[in-house]
Order: C-alpha cells, then sequence, then structure tokens
C-alpha cells in the first residue's frame, strides 16, 4: 500500500471532525492546528493515541472500531451536530453511510492509498489484513494456501471472505493492539498443542 497526501479544503463549518484513521490524523494535522471549536472523534485506541501525540489533546469521542455501534451512538446522542469525516480517497465510509439523513455530514478526502503490485512475499504461515484495501492488494496477487487469515474487524473479515471461505479470526473490537494479541493467542496455542 502506499499513502500520499492530497490537496484538501474545509469550507463549512460544523461541530465534529471525525477521523477514520491513524493516517486520516497525520495527514490532517501536517497543514491543520488543533481548533477548540471543534469536537475531535476518532476510531480506536491507536487513533486516539496518534491524535493526542500531534494535538495535546484528548479526541471528545473515542470509537471502538465497530462503524454500527460509532452511527448509532451518532444517531441516537449527536444527531443535532453536524460532522465532517476526514478519510482517504478509497475508504468505505462506513459510519456515514449508517447515518440518519437527517444529519448533517460532509466528506473530505485528504489521502490518497493505493494498491502497489508485483510486490514479493516470501512463504509464510499466518496473513494479517488490517483493511479492505489490504485484502483487495492481496487477492489481486496471490491467494489463499494454507494460510491462516487474522483481520481486524468485522469489516475486513467480510471483504476477505469474497475471496475464500476458509476460517478468518477477527477482533470485535478493531483495533492494532487487539489483533497483535489474536495473532499472539494463535501462536502460542499452536506451540503448547506441537508440545
Amino acid at each position: 500500500m502506499s499513502f500520499e497526501k492530497m490537496a484538501f479544503n474545509i469550507s463549512r463549518p460544523s461541530d465534529w471532525i471525525f477521523f477514520y484513521s491513524k493516517n486520516a490524523i497525520n495527514f490532517y494535522f501536517e497543514s491543520e492546528v488543533y481548533d477548540a471549536n471543534f469536537q475531535y472523534g476518532v476510531i480506536g485506541a491507536g487513533s486516539s493515541k496518534a491524535f493526542h501525540s500531534l494535538t495535546g489533546h484528548e479526541p471528545n469521542f473515542i470509537g471502538k472500531g465497530n462503524a454500527e455501534e460509532v452511527a448509532l451512538f451518532i444517531n441516537e446522542k449527536l444527531n443535532k451536530a453536524s460532522f465532517i469525516f476526514i478519510k482517504a480517497n478509497n475508504s468505505l465510509s462506513s459510519i456515514e453511510k449508517l447515518l440518519d439523513e437527517s444529519i448533517e455530514q460532509t466528506a473530505v478526502e485528504i489521502y490518497d492509498n493505493k494498491i502497489i503490485n508485483n510486490i514479493e512475499v516470501p512463504k509464510c504461515n499466518l496473513l494479517v489484513f488490517t483493511s479492505p484495501l489490504n485484502v483487495q492488494a492481496w487477492f489481486s496477487n496471490y491467494k489463499i494456501a494454507d494460510e491462516v487469515i487474522f483481520a481486524i474487524g468485522k469489516t475486513t473479515a467480510e471483504a476477505i471472505q469474497k475471496y475464500t471461505t476458509s476460517k478468518i479470526i477477527y477482533c470485535q473490537h478493531p483495533s492494532m493492539e487487539n489483533l497483535y494479541e489474536n495473532v499472539v493467542n494463535y501462536i502460542l496455542e499452536n506451540r503448547k498443542q506441537e508440545q
């Protein structure tokens, strides 16, 4: 995958600025400064840490990574607010699609995420996918043999299911930390069984 900042302009006022990823946070704060007039929302603990590291502030809302839960919270608790969603140009826009039509929202694409083809990957036993675009990149170049498959969350697991019927281990609450724990726990369990 390659990531490249795009020119962007936030021309309309909003109550909330909402980030889908750490990349969105990093690219946004390369050219913008923290503004206390906005409320800020992020998805996941990793994004929260990145936000704090760049701004010195905690985000006003931290979603656990489940688009349905975040959208439900917005629909029920923040339905009078307006939102700007900061994201990649290939984003699934999963939260925006689940919001009530009455919620004012604007999408701002601030970085380009592209698939890099023809990358040689060594033989491995485990495959770890962190986004649906990662899935698309892998399956445009490779097939599943007998590898164990991990996904960061349900949306990524659903993207994998389009290509294979293999079992997929995924996080109930998507984060890099939970994904890491799933992989480590799997490896430790396998070692016990081999002994």
